[in-house]
């Protein structure tokens, strides 16, 4: 859970906060993931500098001090990645909506070819008939 809040953009904007989660959370986890090329990497690099919350006179807040701006941005980062579900999610019906239509399509293409194929197929008995006949006749004349 803490590396997906720190691959998430508003850990990136709050270095405190990320190093925050990462002391507390992380722990022992932190050296095992710097080992690794992720996106958790990136973002425990990122928080190596001091904690700096904005509004605390450059401070580190203390405990309950730091609840309410990590809070917002917790609650920032949730609202964040709601919005790119929610557009993944209507992305994905409006392909899915487009996929079947064009399936249709083609079923209805695919239906409407074994039609004429069977007409033209109907077309080379008649004349293989014909063509049948008129041997037997030309000889005959």
């Amino acid at each position: 859970a803490a590396e997906v809040v720190l691959s998430l953009n508003g850990s990136r904007h709050a270095p405190g906060l990320a190093a925050m989660i990462r002391n507390r959370f992380a722990g022992g986890k932190a050296a095992a993931l710097r080992g690794h090329g992720s996106v958790a990497r990136l973002a425990l690099d990122q928080a190596d500098p001091p904690l700096n919350m904005s509004g605390t006179g450059g401070k580190a807040p203390k405990g309950y001090e730091a609840l309410a701006p990590a809070t917002e941005l917790l609650n920032g980062m949730y609202k964040e990645a709601e919005t790119k579900l929610d557009l993944s999610q209507i992305t994905c019906a409006r392909f899915e909506r487009n996929q079947i239509v064009l399936m249709q399509e083609a079923t209805r293409d695919v239906a409407s070819f074994n039609g004429q194929a069977a007409d033209a197929r109907g077309q080379v008995l008649s004349a293989q008939a014909q063509i049948g006949m008129l041997s037997d006749k030309i000889p005959a004349v």
